[in-house]
């Protein structure tokens, strides 16, 4: 195995080298990989244990680093797609165009889709799948839905926090939308802020988890 997983102290908080956090610093700025680094405390938990466990089975740290992104950009793709399908379904192709434009001319989405640290197609998918699936989970049992979207802002907060707030709110969007196609009542109106008090409570529930278990495993470096 690469003597840079090899170093790295396998925490689900931290990772020690002594040249390099090659999880973060090689993946965010590379230019600065020949500091020194004694410690990185982080967030960057799921990412790394995943990381870990590849380079593990392969036996390289490089392979590892590759397979994890080509992961991510087929994440992105899906959560793409399914946004396009939704969209095609519901609003008209030229919608679908106009979204798909609005995807391929933002630079941080293609350019960051497949970065291990950042992961920005976790930012879409919670929202993709629901646009996708939403009249399924809400015809099933109630608890579907919120077991879904707590699934999913689980996952999203364990790889990182970042935009976790417009994430668990971008999951009320497809039920604000199919919860009040059938036209606008005192009785649907009622459903829709239910459903969202709902997702809230599920995305809160589900980043209050993560953000425990980072404290508590924090807390044993501190």
């Amino acid at each position: 195995m690469d003597s840079n997983f090899q170093d790295l102290n396998g925490g689900f908080m931290i990772a020690k080298d002594p040249l390099t956090h090659i999880a973060t610093v090689h993946s965010i700025a590379p230019e600065m990989k020949t500091r020194k680094y004694v410690g990185y405390v982080s967030h960057f938990g799921f990412n790394f244990f995943l990381l870990k466990q590849l380079a593990r089975i392969s036996g390289s740290a490089n392979f590892a680093m590759v397979a994890f992104e080509i992961l991510l950009i087929l994440c992105s793709a899906a959560a793409l797609v399914m946004m396009m399908l939704a969209f095609d379904r519901e609003f008209g192709r030229m919608s679908m165009v106009i979204m798909t434009c609005t995807f391929f001319f933002y630079k941080d989405f293609i350019g960051l889709s497949g970065h291990p640290y950042w992961c920005y197609s976790m930012l879409i998918l919670p929202q993709a799948i629901l646009w996708q699936f939403y009249p399924k989970l809400r015809s099933a049992r109630w608890l579907y839905l919120y077991l879904v979207v707590f699934a999913l802002v689980l996952l999203k907060a364990s790889l990182g926090y970042e935009y976790i707030t417009c994430v668990i709110a971008s999951c009320a969007v497809p039920a604000a939308f199919y919860e009040l196609r059938p036209g606008i009542s005192t009785q649907s109106v009622r459903r829709l802020v239910r459903q969202i008090l709902l997702i809230g409570c599920a995305g809160c529930l589900a980043t209050a988890l993560v953000l425990s278990i980072h404290i508590a495993k924090a807390s044993e470096y501190l």
